[in-house]
């Protein structure tokens, strides 16, 4: 009998905690779309701006290490998961890498420029699972567990999307010619904002 209390505690406590965590995800999500409300739509040096474009990525892209698709920019999380239902996982090792990426806009050619972003898109599960990559993936973080107790999901940014981004406008005034992300001459950029690093959106 005491052990099932003990077990319901337990319970309770991990269902109180997932609750908080989603407030604290729900309110971080609205500050992340009231940011890109805000943001101009037309662009101007040194402004906040939001802009929506087609992602292009000029040379190698990253490769996803969960899914292995190519992308400029992933979030994988494997969650090692407890061996009672209802328990917070025992191990949560998220990894995330961004590239500068080319962002085809009604504006002309923007580069989005920064190693990491907010997002405003859920993570998706990876179906079918490679179970070489998680492992993979957690002997980088020295960690050896059943593949069985994994759950994992991964949100991914890949060439041809179109997606909305927000963050600060640096316009440079070029010669003509001397760049190929120009229109009228003039270079681009998105780059972070002192405060928050470079938001996106799905279009």
């Amino acid at each position: 009998m005491t052990y099932g209390w003990w077990k319901l505690l337990l319970i309770a406590i991990a269902g109180l905690f997932a609750l908080s965590k989603g407030v604290y995800e729900l309110t971080k999500l609205a500050a992340q779309r009231k940011r890109m409300r805000g943001g101009q739509k037309q662009l101007a040096d040194n402004t906040l701006v939001t802009l929506t474009g087609t992602v292009r990525v000029a040379g190698e892209p990253l490769i996803a290490p969960l899914s292995g698709t190519p992308c400029v920019f992933h979030r994988s999380t494997v969650r090692v998961l407890p061996s009672h239902r209802g328990l917070t996982p025992d191990a949560v090792i998220t990894r995330h890498a961004m590239i500068p990426f080319t962002l085809v806009t009604s504006e002309g050619d923007v580069v989005v420029d920064g190693d990491n972003a907010e997002v405003t898109f859920r993570p998706c599960p990876i179906i079918p699972r490679k179970i070489e990559r998680e492992l993979a993936f957690l002997r980088e973080a020295d960690i050896e567990v059943d593949p069985r107790r994994l759950g994992t999901d991964e949100i991914v940014i890949t060439p041809g999307m179109k997606i909305t981004v927000h963050g600060v406008a640096r316009v440079e005034v070029v010669p003509e010619g001397e760049t190929s992300f120009r229109e009228a001459g003039r270079k681009v950029q998105l780059v972070a904002h002192d405060n928050h690093p470079i938001t996106i959106a799905l279009a």
